[in-house]
């Protein structure tokens, strides 16, 4: 088996991948709107760009880290499905956790070549990574720079559903909404490689263009949300809970603008209401969360740490289980998510990509847009809405419970585009109002 990321298979590998993904995606760039078409292949070289990068700092800076773990399960699972392929069928589907012969004698395998890798698969979030990972590697002959080919694809792909869909709502601005959907430089170096973040983000892009934007086929809008959805909750299932909190709370929000004063009080005393009842609920299990998801990222901050010395800045939040400690908790975990790190601190290039996106950040939100169209879709409100409670969330939950820059780097890739298309296209709402109301 394998253990480097790159090998003599690549050279074959490669080229053969790349040539059926490139022949795929000028198939699939024939049906996009003329607007867009530009862009495509731009943000498709970059994502490529991107995916052979990360995997060469994966090998010759980092060393370790979570893409050699999904590598050598995918490399494993290849194995058994040439040697006993109803064997393999049953392990794609079965939970780590289920107990049978066939988990067990393959967990025993794992764990004969790593402890590591076989406490890996057993994470169920991880063995589904490992599982996809693997379906790729079928045609990949264990060349980990094919696997990484078709990952980053998947992440395109997502990308592009999701400036897709604000493109179709805030139509003449397709040039702004490529920056900040496809060009962020962290959508396309870190949400590439084998990691869960490509993948999540391909199932982000599907949940949102099929949810704002209607399809002839009402069959294949419910198939494809249905797969996003599943992705999610089998890879990252808190960035489902925030796509489905910020798909209540946007229209809410559209909504509470609309209503009189009496009508916004007593919505936001109900609302305080149900908060004081379903607090201790709240606690608990907001409490039992934060404990369990820091418990693991101490375990492995200290085997990270143990296997690499390049001093990256680690900090593990603490909580203090009150209505005031939640509050101080979600804006230090949003504040650092987004506005860190600063200039200052910058003491890796890799830093560079996420000191350059708050400069931009900085940027959109001081800048005045330029005059230009403002014939949008109905639903224009709903998603600058949609987009700022997502971000909020994700913010918040990425900020909690990641532990240094690097991961914060990869975490934060799913919120990136409606953090900054989000405030543009909020932005953009506003003036629409101010023009509605001059009317």
């Amino acid at each position: 088996m394998n253990g480097s990321l790159f090998n003599r298979i690549d050279l074959l590998a490669v080229p053969a991948v790349l040539l059926l993904i490139i022949l795929v995606m000028y198939i699939y760039r024939k049906k996009q709107p003329a607007e867009t078409k530009p862009y495509f292949f731009k943000a498709f070289f970059l994502r490529v760009l991107g995916t052979l990068s990360l995997s060469a700092i994966v090998e010759f800076y980092y060393g370790v880290g979570d893409t050699y773990q999904y590598y050598y399960n995918a490399q494993l699972l290849r194995k058994e499905f040439f040697a006993h392929p109803l064997t393999w069928l049953k392990l794609i589907f079965q939970s780590p956790g289920s107990g049978t012969a066939e988990m067990t004698a393959y967990l025993d395998t794992a764990g004969d070549y790593s402890v590591l890798t076989r406490a890996v698969f057993e994470n169920s979030q991880n063995a589904a990574t490992c599982k996809i990972a693997s379906l790729f590697n079928l045609i990949c002959f264990d060349s980990s720079l094919g696997i990484a080919l078709f990952f980053g694809t998947l992440s395109f792909l997502g990308c592009w559903y999701i400036y897709k869909t604000f493109v179709h709502i805030y139509p003449g601005y397709e040039k702004q909404f490529a920056w900040f959907c496809l060009f962020l430089p962290s959508l396309w170096f870190w949400g590439s490689g084998i990691l869960k973040d490509p993948i999540c983000v391909f199932g982000l892009g599907l949940l949102l263009y099929n949810f704002f934007v209607r399809r002839p086929s009402l069959l294949k809008r419910i198939l494809l949300i249905s797969l996003g959805a599943f992705l999610l909750l089998q890879i990252k299932p808190y960035i489902f809970y925030a796509f489905s909190v910020a798909a209540v709370l946007g229209p809410a929000l559209t909504y509470f603008r609309k209503v009189n004063f009496i009508s916004k009080s007593l919505i936001i005393i109900v609302f305080a209401g149900i908060l004081v009842i379903a607090y201790p609920l709240l606690l608990s299990l907001v409490t039992d969360s934060f404990d369990q998801v820091l418990k693991e990222s101490k375990s492995f901050l200290h085997e990270y740490n143990r296997q690499s010395s390049e001093g990256d800045a680690n900090f593990l939040p603490s909580l203090d289980p009150t209505p005031l400690g939640f509050a101080k908790l979600a804006v230090q975990g949003f504040f650092t998510v987004y506005l860190r790190p600063f200039p200052w601190e910058l003491k890796k290039v890799l830093y560079l990509f996420l000191i350059m996106e708050n400069i931009l950040l900085y940027y959109i939100i001081l800048k005045r847009i330029k005059k230009g169209p403002l014939l949008f879709k109905k639903n224009y409100r709903r998603l600058a809405n949609f987009s700022l409670v997502f971000f909020i969330f994700m913010g918040i939950i990425v900020g909690v419970t990641a532990f240094n820059f690097g991961t914060i780097a990869r975490y934060r890739v799913p919120a990136l585009p409606f953090l900054f298309a989000g405030i543009f296209a909020i932005k953009l709402a506003k003036r629409c109002r101010r023009a509605e109301s001059a009317l």
